[in-house]
């Protein structure tokens, strides 16, 4: 928690809010266990910011989260009057935070996007089809589905083609081009194919393969 001066809100008061949850006993500001608590928070709070690198301020993915809901729900109402779309959404946000490193690691718009698909998912609830998937309104950056080689090749041999992943599974061979706007991605089955796709990719542009 960020600690604000301008609040008027210091270190000793939330020490006597939390005693007075805990106990009944009404402690002094000279008390001594009140400082001692004091000073045990005051370097508890150092740590916590030095653990967050002094990033104090962060972008949480629920305000993009309401704002693609309240955007969504114009366009396909009937579905949002069946289904409870939005509880759904809020319930898997929440969840999600069971685990922090999966939102710090993520962006909050594309995390919002992706919670946001998860609940239309669950009930099976398709958004009517538009010149291009309803996420890329709110954010250019999430990563676009190709099918064919050939087009992924006119894709990594374009100017902007900045470098080519290529992520090796057990049943697959995901491959992803990033451009100046875009992330394209294929998946191809076919390990035989997936080898000649390397192969074919321009010798200038830079390859990494994970594994």
């Amino acid at each position: 928690m960020k600690y604000e001066e301008e609040r008027d809100i210091g270190i000793k008061k939330v020490c006597h809010a939390a005693q007075s949850l805990v106990s009944s006993q009404i402690l002094t500001d000279n008390c001594e266990e009140v400082s001692m608590l004091a000073t045990g928070v005051g370097r508890l709070e150092y740590v916590c910011v030095r653990e967050v690198a002094f990033k104090l301020n962060y972008d949480h993915p629920h305000t993009h989260l309401a704002l693609m809901l309240q955007s969504l729900e114009p366009w396909m109402p009937e579905q949002f009057v069946k289904y409870p779309i939005k509880d759904t959404a809020a319930t898997l946000l929440r969840d999600a935070y069971i685990c922090p490193e999966l939102i710090v690691q993520h962006a909050p718009k594309q995390f919002a996007i992706a919670i946001a698909s998860l609940a239309l998912k669950a009930h099976d609830v398709s958004v009517p089809q538009a010149k291009s998937d309803w996420y890329e309104a709110f954010s250019s950056k999430m990563p676009r589905q190709i099918q064919d080689i050939k087009d992924f090749l006119l894709k990594a041999r374009r100017k902007d083609a900045k470098s080519v992943t290529i992520k090796k599974n057990k049943e697959n061979v995901k491959f992803k081009v990033r451009t100046s706007r875009f992330l394209f991605t294929l998946v191809i089955q076919d390990k035989e194919k997936a080898d000649k796709l390397k192969a074919s990719l321009p010798p200038g542009l830079q390859v990494k393969e994970l594994k």
